[in-house]
């Protein structure tokens, strides 16, 4: 699976401000199972995160996302890292 697909979980005021970051950051290969599962789970994080649903809320049409949201580099080189939930 291609992170281009994947990026659509997230909510649109995250894209709008991270998603050619994180694509960037994803690369246009195919994915390993433990990037898939963190992205999925960082989508998930996003839909839940207050301040994702507070950005979304004040961005009306045509106005920039507000909020302090940090992208978590969820997707690494295929070094083998491993993320603890405290990452």
């Amino acid at each position: 699976m291609r992170a281009g697909r994947l990026v659509r979980l997230y909510p649109r005021a995250w894209r709008e401000r991270y998603g050619e970051e994180f694509l960037a950051i994803a690369g246009p290969g195919h994915l390993s199972a433990q990037q898939v599962v963190d992205i999925i789970s960082g989508a998930i994080d996003a839909w839940l995160s207050a301040e994702v649903r507070n950005a979304i809320r004040v961005a009306g049409p045509g106005r920039t996302p507000g909020g302090t949201m940090t992208l978590r580099s969820i997707i690494c080189s295929g070094n083998g890292a491993r993320y603890t939930t405290r990452d």
